[in-house]
């Protein structure tokens, strides 16, 4: 009959088939969006997809990921890394809830890690085990996806490609300089 907002609980009512009576229940307000400050990531749901009151953002960090698809993925992009994996579900009384509308998801980064490489790619990993590719932006030390689902995500960082033939003049020098100093001392 109400819908909830976030500012107030909504209600519904149910009529029996069978003898008639009402039964109003109160629906508990929406909220826009979640946070897990653990991991420093946030979904923000919208107007249109709020969920419940009381939800909450689980977020587990993946460790070694072994997927075969990343393993392809790390190998088609030069000069990457998987910098995180995590795995998001959203719960509502202790059991996990599905997205019903486009979420917006964002990964907070370390300054280190936005330093270190030039462009970023956040792949969704299905049921599967197959690997998605997500439109990713970029700003402020947060990657920013557009999703229908929660679930695994890998974040891949790609380090521009000079970086790498720095790393290797700057050994080559060192060891100049020590095979140098050999000779001369």
């Amino acid at each position: 009959v109400k819908a909830p907002t976030t500012t107030e609980t909504g209600l519904a009512e149910r009529v029996c088939a069978e003898c008639g009576s009402v039964e109003t229940k109160v629906l508990p307000k929406v909220i826009e969006s979640l946070t897990n400050p653990d991991f420093n990531i946030s979904v923000d749901f919208g107007a249109e997809a709020a969920v419940s009151e009381g939800s909450a953002l689980l977020v587990e960090k993946i460790v070694g990921e072994t997927d075969e698809n990343l393993q392809e993925i790390l190998e088609i992009y030069k000069n990457s890394v998987l910098i995180d994996g995590y795995d998001i579900a959203l719960m509502y009384n202790g059991s996990q809830v599905s997205l019903n509308e486009t979420a917006t998801i964002k990964f907070m980064i370390s300054s280190d890690n936005a330093e270190m490489y030039n462009d970023y790619k956040i792949f969704y990993i299905d049921a599967g085990g197959v690997s998605h590719e997500m439109d990713v932006s970029f700003e402020e030390n947060t990657l920013t996806i557009h999703s229908n689902d929660l679930g695994r995500f890998m974040i891949i960082g790609i380090q521009p490609e000079h970086s790498a033939n720095v790393l290797l003049i700057v050994g080559i020098v060192i060891l100049v300089v020590v095979v140098i100093g050999g000779i001369v001392g």
